[in-house]
């Protein structure tokens, strides 16, 4: 049984690593010069649940305790207990390497390495897709999209054709038009959002606008128009 459990804690903790992984690789670390006081210790805990992850991989009592630690430490700062699957799924796995490593030791059966390390590929695929795929394989479709969307600051609508019109912050749109932004993958973890459009407004600035699709409709937020 102990067995299974440090199996389980392993396969769990390295999925859940090379999320986080991915997730910082695709946003861009944060500037430690740039956050503010609360932010950084909340980095400093988000380090502390995720790093212990991969120290259990040499040391598990030793990366449990640390990951316990960096989950009751962003307990403290938001004053909450942290139910959200990114924080508590690290927590639970922490635990299961301190069962695993108080545990009577046993060698590793085939079918359990192969359970460790047969998914970890198909992640890091589905991972790179999301990332760098352009749009990604299996995106959201867009087919049935035309019509206006909600979006602060501007008003513009989609045509058929995928073609966007209408004004951001009352400058006109030259050229723009809708693409999809993630698959379902990406739905799944939190990545992105379901749609961008892209374009040119009369000023010559590029558009970048993030849509989520709504029982209401496209709504959405326009990121900094930029030269």
């Amino acid at each position: 049984m102990s067995t299974h459990i440090a199996t389980l804690a392993r396969l769990t903790g390295t999925l859940l690593l090379l999320f986080f992984l991915a997730f910082v690789l695709a946003e861009g670390p944060p500037n430690p010069l740039r956050l503010t006081q609360s932010e950084a210790l909340y980095a400093l805990g988000m380090l502390a649940l995720y790093g212990g992850l991969a120290l259990a991989w040499r040391n598990a009592k030793w990366g449990g305790a640390l990951t316990i630690g960096g989950w009751l430490f962003l307990a403290i700062l938001s004053r909450r207990v942290p139910f959200d699957w990114p924080l508590a799924l690290p927590a639970a796995v922490g635990v299961l390497f301190l069962v695993s490593a108080n545990a009577p030791k046993r060698p590793t059966p085939l079918w359990a390495k192969a359970l460790l390390y047969g998914p970890l590929p198909v992640f890091v695929l589905l991972c790179a897709n999301e990332m760098f795929g352009n749009p990604p394989l299996m995106a959201v479709s867009i087919a049935g999209l035309a019509g206006p969307c909600s979006v602060p600051s501007a008003a513009i609508a989609v045509a058929p054709d995928a073609t966007v019109t209408g004004t951001v912050a009352n400058v006109p749109i030259q050229r723009a038009r809708i693409e999809p932004n993630r698959s379902w993958f990406g739905r799944l973890l939190g990545w992105r959002t379901d749609y961008r459009i892209r374009g040119v407004l009369t000023t010559g600035e590029q558009l970048n606008i993030l849509l989520n699709a709504k029982p209401t409709g496209l709504t959405g937020t326009v990121e900094s128009p930029r030269r």
